[in-house]
This record gives structure tokens, C-alpha cells and sequence, in this order.
């Protein structure tokens, strides 16, 4: 009697394998211009999704790049403001449905948001003056006196003055060492003569 033998065919489903692989992000910052890269081998998915996790921060994964095509291998973005925190994986997922992960990057952290101020001020003011007087009387009674002066202010303003004042007595030649007038001896002499020629001709 032949025997008979019973072969049984298993089938077994083995579901692809990704070889998609992602660049561990760092240095990002919430809010900040960054790049998701990555690298791809045969039988990678002809497109994904990628989304930002954070079990801590997020109750649901965050989208950040969507329609991803594997043959770039980087793509830049503007990261939204997310906390700054450590904890956070990319994953890269089917795009018609996300509980399907091909790839997860390595853990990283989030700094805060980059900001820079500044702030230039200047001001500048200067002033200045000068002023000058002198007097001065000459032995002969003549007296000079003068002023002068400058100024600026802020903003380049300027002004200048000048004043003087002079007063004089009579001619030095009217005035002798002793400040009394005189005529000369000339004058005097004829002054007496007339006088006594009055007298004689009163007698």
C-alpha cells in the first residue's frame, strides 16, 4: 500500500521592511528654520509623512512635513513654537495612515526660541563761551572798557556779541600834571597887564 503523504503549504506574510532611516535633528529651536534628513534604500515608501512627537508634550504626534519624497533626503521647514524640552522623535508614517511607522529618529531636545534685540542710542551736546573785558583810563581822564563773548549750544547754535564803551574829558593838552586847566604863561601875563593899566587910569 503506497503511503500517502500530507504536505502542507504554509504561507507566510511577512510585511516589508524600510530601510528609512532618519538624521537625529540638533540643535533645533521652537520656532526656529531647521532640516529633517534622512536616508533611503530600496523598497523605502514612495512617499511619508512626518510628524514631531512628544508623549509628555504632545497627546498627539505633531505634522510637520507632509507628501515627503524619500529620493531628497532633506527637507528645510519652520519648526512651530513647541516647548523647549527634551524627548522628541521624528517618525516618519504612511500618509493614508499614520498608525503605519516606517522610521523613527533618535531622541533630542528643543531649545527656546531664538531672539536677538538691539538697540543703538546716541546724543550728543556741547556749549561753550568765552568773554573777555577790559578797562583802561589814561592819565588824561580817557577811559575804555570792552566785552566780548561766544556761545554754542546743542545742535550747533551760535551767537556772538560785542560792546564797547569809551568816554573822554577834555583834551589832554587842556589839563596839567596836577589835572588843573591852563592857558599858558603868554595869557596870564597879558591878563596882568591889562589889569594894572585899569588901575593906573582909575587914578
Amino acid at each position: 500500500m503506497p503511503a500517502c503523504h500530507d504536505y502542507s503549504i504554509l504561507a507566510v506574510l511577512a510585511p516589508l521592511a524600510s530601510a528609512l532611516t532618519f538624521t537625529t535633528p540638533t540643535n533645533w529651536a521652537s520656532g526656529g528654520f531647521e532640516t529633517v534628513s534622512w536616508t533611503t534604500s530600496a523598497g523605502d515608501p514612495s512617499t511619508f509623512t512626518v510628524e514631531l512627537s512628544n508623549p509628555v508634550v504632545f497627546n498627539a504626534a505633531l505634522g510637520i512635513l507632509n507628501n515627503v519624497n524619500p529620493a531628497l533626503q532633506s527637507q528645510n521647514f519652520t519648526l512651530s513654537i513647541v516647548p523647549a524640552v527634551a524627548g522628541y522623535t521624528l517618525q516618519a508614517v504612511n500618509v493614508t495612515d499614520i498608525n503605519q511607522v516606517f522610521a523613527t529618529s533618535g531622541s533630542f531636545s528643543i531649545a527656546p526660541t531664538v531672539s536677538s534685540t538691539s538697540s543703538l542710542s546716541a546724543g550728543s551736546s556741547a556749549s561753550s563761551g568765552s568773554s573777555i573785558s577790559a578797562a583802561s583810563t589814561t592819565p588824561f581822564g580817557v577811559t575804555v572798557s570792552s566785552t566780548s563773548g561766544s556761545s554754542s549750544a546743542s545742535s550747533g547754535g551760535s551767537g556772538s556779541s560785542t560792546s564797547s564803551s569809551s568816554s573822554a574829558g577834555p583834551n589832554p593838552s587842556s589839563f596839567n600834571g596836577n589835572g588843573a586847566a591852563s592857558n599858558g604863561a603868554g595869557s596870564w601875563l597879558a591878563m596882568i597887564a591889562a589889569a594894572v593899566a585899569g588901575v593906573a587910569a582909575a587914578f
